[in-house]
């Protein structure tokens, strides 16, 4: 499908985050406006985007959790391993 020209207006920060996003993802800006308009003509409301957004740092709060919980199981196996170790120096 052939691309047609728009111009639009974005705030300077909008632009800024878009060039920088852009780089980091290895794409264009407009790459990244076509998927921001192919999701909004999907159906992604607020609302959806709102609970994604929600869930997404719930997310992200277990996974530290979990992450923690994790080093501290991981300082009582190295504990035990140590002393596993000196028994069998000693």
């Amino acid at each position: 499908m052939a691309k047609q020209s728009m111009m639009i207006h974005l705030e300077q920060h909008q632009k800024e985050a878009l060039q920088s996003r852009a780089r980091e993802m290895g794409t264009s800006v407009s790459a990244l406006i076509r998927r921001a308009v192919d999701h909004e003509l999907e159906g992604a409301n607020d609302s959806e985007l709102a609970e994604l957004d929600l869930m997404t740092r719930e997310a992200k709060k277990a996974f530290a959790e979990m992450a923690e919980k994790l080093e501290a199981v991981n300082a009582r196996v190295d504990a035990r391993l140590a002393e596993i170790e000196l028994i069998r120096e000693g």
